[in-house]
C-alpha cells in the first residue's frame, strides 16, 4: 500500500516537474499570416455602418426598465456627495448610540 502510495507522489512529482521546463535558446517564434484587412468587409450581407449604443435597453421594449434607468440617471449623485452622506450617517449612528447610555 505504502509504495503505490510512493509511486504516485513521484509520478505526479514528474509531471509537475515536466511543465516547468523552459524552451531552448534557439526558439524562433514562428511567423504567422495576418490579413492587413477583415476578410468579410466587403459582404454585403454584413451592416458595418456606426451605430449609437448609449439607450441599448430601449431594443426591450420594457417601461419599467426604462423607468429605473431614467431614475438612475437623475439620481446619480457625486463620489464627494456619496462620501459626505456616508460620513452623516456615520455621525448619526453615534449621535444614536451616545444616547443610549446615561449623560452626565
Amino acid at each position: 500500500m505504502n509504495t503505490k502510495l510512493l509511486y504516485t507522489v513521484v509520478l505526479g512529482a514528474c509531471l509537475l516537474f515536466a511543465g516547468c521546463a523552459t524552451v531552448g535558446p534557439d526558439f524562433q517564434q514562428p511567423e504567422a499570416d495576418v490579413a492587413s484587412d477583415w476578410l468579410e468587409a466587403e459582404d454585403p450581407n454584413i451592416d458595418t455602418t456606426q451605430v449609437a449604443y448609449q439607450d441599448w435597453w430601449t431594443v426591450f421594449d420594457d417601461p419599467v426598465l426604462n423607468e429605473l434607468t431614467d431614475r438612475a440617471y437623475s439620481q446619480n449623485l457625486s463620489l464627494q456627495v456619496a462620501g459626505l452622506r456616508i460620513l452623516e450617517a456615520r455621525a448619526r449612528l453615534g449621535i444614536s448610540t451616545g444616547l443610549r447610555y446615561p449623560q452626565s
